[in-house]
């Protein structure tokens, strides 16, 4: 109730009787007339349009509560009319001090009258000409009390109503007074207060409110700080009214001091950011940078966010991943580079088609404009998007056949050609980094998607694949992974590792079964099983273990030395004993074959040995490259270690160990067994 009556100090303000605008608002207070006479413009039509509704069709009762509401209002004017002019006669008579103060400084008018009478009132009378003159000094009746500015503030309706976050409102009010405070103080070295300037300035101009104008600058400082300075209000209007009230030179202190004001403001809060519509490192929202970090990262000019503010936003998945939008964008606005350099230096364009993307690039474009070009700047987009998603495994592949024939039809042949060169080149310059990044992004934002987590292993370098596929022990979906590996992976160490995960869970299949005797030696069976069975917790050390048992482990035999001692003597008795039973008997001369081995060469005479070439090669040459032995078991139809697992069962028999090995790219013949195995190849007939 407060702002809708007139107050008491606004009456000689706007030149207003309050009697008069009691005895309208009594009589032709239904139409609204008195309101228009305090220059209340929105009331006086609303009540008049309500009163013509009333008789309109028949509200009588609107009628009959608008003559209740103005008979009231009438009273309260006449109430302040009588106080009003009570006051203004009680100044009037005291040392005629001026009408034009201020009234809401009532009270320091008061003090300096009391200060007058008690001197007129005085026990003893001098004559005149005995009073010597003197200079009243500036400053000897100070304020005893500060201006309240906030209650001066008159909001429109519109102000009222926005729906500003309290930091906003709380940040311009407060800087919004300490200009006021600043005005003041500086207009009082002149001898005049912003209050007098201001009814001055209301007066002259007709009801112009100065210290709305303030309020405006000090909400335009405070914006600004809170969007970093990307969106707010200019103040330049502002401060051109502010220039032509007070003058350039006042204009330039108020905007120092509010600059300076604008270095102690607090930082923003989330509701802040999301009343100015901002990202929450500050940016502008925007459809194709939801949470500012493209823009945080890379510059754009003015022609580039001209061009993304026309173009249609897509909402597709992929658009929630930072890293596949930010390469959408970058390419996309590639292609518009292109296009732009093109429409000054390529011919073959059609005129209204130039024309319009000019005017795209500039700003000066209509949202209908798109529309009418059957999607031309969208079907852009659509590509640069399509082509990102090829790049990414797992993620759909988009039809794009009716956007390219939009785009060529559009055109000229060169201008097409050239941004295929520039997709071309775009593709080649994302690598295996990009394609991880991608990846891990959309699997940080779709967690249920676990094939995307397997494009995400299986794109990972060797050894970071199997760290990978360990992270994700824990996932609901651990075992699906695994199988969906096994199908897709030619990385040995990560199928074994996916084959013992799905082992100790639910058990291999045949095929997974040929598939693990494939991969490890046939004679650590026994150890890979006592691994399944034991409560080992996955890790790379687990997986390290595994990885060994594609080779022969070899068994260390601890002897007991008190039994060793003890036979070999019982030995030495029993041949003392056979020696004295038959007699001495000369020893054969030994040609270089003991006699163990030539029982043992004789149980392999005649054998067809398969791999004796091989091995020979091996022996001749020392090793041979992992790469040549992989040849030869693609030869034979089976994978490598399958191949050397072969050879070492035909060996077996003869050596009881597995003699071939593989380190690192070699091949070759371990060299506790290297004699064997050439006695074996070069003496088999």
């Amino acid at each position: 109730m407060k702002k809708y009556f007139i107050r008491m100090n606004e009456f000689s303000g706007i030149r207003k009787n309050p009697f008069v605008a009691a005895i309208l608002s009594i009589f032709l207070g239904l139409f609204g007339v008195h309101r228009f006479y305090l220059k209340r413009k929105i009331s006086g039509t609303v009540f008049a349009a309500l009163s013509i509704i009333s008789f309109g069709f028949g509200k009588g009762e609107i009628a009959a509560f608008l003559v209740m509401i103005s008979f009231i209002e009438g009273l309260i004017y006449f109430l302040k009319g009588i106080i009003f002019f009570a006051k203004k006669l009680v100044f009037e008579s005291r040392n005629e001090i001026s009408t034009e103060e201020n009234i809401d400084n009532t009270l320091t008018y008061e003090k300096g009258a009391k200060k007058m009478e008690s001197v007129s009132e005085s026990n003893y009378i001098r004559d005149i000409t005995d009073i010597k003159t003197f200079a009243i000094p500036e400053n000897s009746i100070e304020m005893d009390y500060k201006i309240n500015w906030i209650d001066k503030l008159e909001l429109p309706y519109f102000e009222k109503r926005s729906a500003e976050t309290e930091q906003v409102t709380n940040e311009a009010l407060k800087l919004y007074e300490e200009l006021c405070e600043y005005i003041d103080a500086e207009l009082r070295k002149n001898k005049k207060s912003f209050i007098k300037v201001t009814k001055r300035i209301y007066e002259k101009i007709g009801g112009y409110d100065v210290y709305y104008l303030i309020y405006c600058i000090a909400k335009c400082h405070v914006t600004k700080v809170y969007s970093a300075g990307r969106k707010y209000t200019n103040s330049e209007r502002y401060y051109n009214l502010l220039d032509a009230c007070l003058g350039k030179s006042l204009r330039d202190e108020v905007y120092k001091k509010a600059s300076e004001a604008e270095k102690y403001m607090h930082t923003p809060t989330m509701e802040t950011n999301i009343y100015l519509n901002l990202t929450d490192n500050g940016f502008p929202f925007a459809w194709w940078d939801m949470d500012g970090k493209i823009r945080e990262t890379r510059k754009f000019s003015e022609n580039e966010i001209n061009i993304l503010r026309y173009t249609e936003p897509r909402s597709t998945k992929v658009w929630i991943s930072y890293e596949i939008r930010s390469r959408i964008i970058l390419l996309y606005l590639e292609i518009w580079d292109v296009i732009r350099e093109s429409l000054d230096k390529s011919t073959g364009w059609k005129k209204r088609n130039k024309n319009n993307l000019k005017k795209i690039i500039e700003g000066q474009y209509n949202y209908y404009l798109d529309y009418e070009h059957n999607g031309f700047v969208s079907s852009l987009l659509k590509v640069s998007e399509n082509t990102v998603r090829k790049m990414v495994p797992n993620i759909q592949i988009l039809s794009t056949e009716k956007e390219e024939e939009v785009i060529a039809g559009y055109m000229p042949k060169s201008v097409v050609e050239h941004i295929e060169g520039v997709i071309e080149s775009f593709k080649a310059r994302i690598n295996n980094d990009d394609v991880m990044h991608m990846l891990k992004s959309m699997v940080e934002h779709e967690p249920a998607n676990w094939k995307l987590k397997v494009s995400e292993i299986m794109t990972a370098e060797e050894g970071k694949n199997t760290e990978l596929l360990i992270s994700y022990s824990n996932d609901e979906n651990f075992i699906k992974i695994a199988k969906e590996i096994i199908k897709k992976s030619e990385d040995e160490k990560l199928i074994l590792l996916c084959l013992y995960i799905i082992d100790k869970e639910t058990g291999l299949s045949r095929n997974n079964v040929k598939m693990l005797e494939d991969i490890i030696h046939p004679g650590n069976i026994l150890l890979y099983r006592n691994m399944v069975e034991s409560e080992t917790e996955l890790s790379v050390n687990l997986l390290e273990e595994l990885f060994r048992l594609r080779f022969p482990v070899r068994k260390k035999i601890e002897l007991d030395m008190n039994k060793v001692r003890e036979s070999k003597r019982q030995l030495e008795e029993t041949v003392e004993i056979v020696k004295e039973y038959i007699g001495s008997v000369e020893e054969p001369e030994n040609e270089g074959i003991d006699a163990t081995k030539e029982v043992a060469l004789e149980n392999i005479e005649g054998i067809d040995f398969e791999y004796r070439d091989f091995l020979k090669k091996i022996i001749e040459e020392g090793f041979i490259s992992a790469e040549e032995c992989k040849k030869t078991a693609m030869d034979k139809g089976v994978l490598m270690n399958a191949f050397i697992s072969d050879v070492n069962k035909e060996l077996f028999d003869y050596i009881n160990d597995q003699a071939v090995i593989a380190e690192g790219d070699k091949v070759k013949i371990d060299d506790f067994y290297t004699d064997m195995v050439k006695e074996l190849i070069f003496n088999e007939k």
